[in-house]
This record gives structure tokens, sequence and C-alpha cells, in this order.
């Protein structure tokens, strides 16, 4: 499954449920988190605002990519990272959001791409907990805007939106 033309079909099809352009299967949560922060230009020394409740996927990531993972508090109706708290924990030296669409709840994806593009960050999205929520009618995983976005869903597929 994880290639040939039915790893490719299967692929094109998730990203096409979630509104994706591409869509790249992965081992893990994990190594779809790490590519996309590598993608989105973390490296060492670089900060990534994350959840305070979230899985090891997401720090792990982090450090795999050579950041430092800052930890924001989270909203508690919805167990998403909050915006405001996630504004307050951001440094000189941050250079990425990484937002987890918790439980089946979407985070506030548009509070987080107006940060993003008002501080000149990247935004990830990792909807691996949240395949088939929506928010504001586009699905969980195909959330995170260009220009400065990477999106996960899933633990085999990984859409993500490119510019």
């Amino acid at each position: 499954m994880s290639q040939g033309p039915r790893g490719i079909d299967f692929e094109d099809a998730v990203a096409g449920y979630v509104g994706a352009r591409f869509g790249v299967a992965t081992n893990a949560c994990t190594s779809a988190l790490h590519l996309s922060l590598l993608l989105s230009g973390v490296g060492p020394g670089d900060e990534v605002i994350v959840p305070s409740s979230t899985c090891m996927a997401t720090t792990n990531a982090v450090h795999h990519a050579g950041g430092r993972p800052v930890f924001a508090e989270i909203d508690a109706r919805t167990y998403n990272l909050d915006p405001l708290a996630a504004a307050e924990a951001i440094t000189p030296r941050t250079r990425a959001l990484l937002v987890v669409d918790q439980i089946g709840l979407a985070a506030d994806m548009d509070a987080f791409s107006r940060l993003a593009g008002e501080r000149g960050l990247k935004l990830v999205e990792d909807g691996a907990c949240s395949l088939g929520a929506t928010y504001k009618g586009r699905r969980v995983g195909g959330l995170a805007l260009p220009p400065a976005s990477a999106s996960t869903l899933g633990r085999r597929l990984q859409p993500a939106k490119a510019a």
C-alpha cells in the first residue's frame, strides 16, 4: 500500500478529501510532522509553539528537526492550542506554530493563520486526531493556508497544502 499505483491513488484520494493539493504517505505521524517542519524551515535553535496537552509525536518531531518545543496553554473547551496563549509564547527565536486538531475538534485556524502571517511564522497543522472534522466547511488536514503551511493527517497519509 505504501508504494506503487494503489499508494498513489490512496494519497490522491485522501488529499482530495481534505482539500490539499498533494498527499504523501509516511510510516507514522511523527515522520509526517518531522518532514512538515523541515519543509517549513525549522532547524537547530528554532522554537516551535506546541499545545501543552498533546501526544509525543508533536514534540518528538520538533526535536528531530533540531528545534525546541515551546508549550502554550490549550483552550479548556476544545483541548486545542489557545491562539492567545500561543501569541504570548512567541519569542524572536520562534519559527513555527504547530497546531494539533484534538479529539475530533478543529482548532481555530483563522486565528492561527492570522497570527502566523502577522509574525512571519510558518503554520503546521496536525489533523491526525480529527479526520473528518470540519472548520467553516473545510476539512481538517487541509486547513493550514499558504504561503507558509503544511498539514498532516492520520498515521499513514499526511496531505500537504502547498502554495
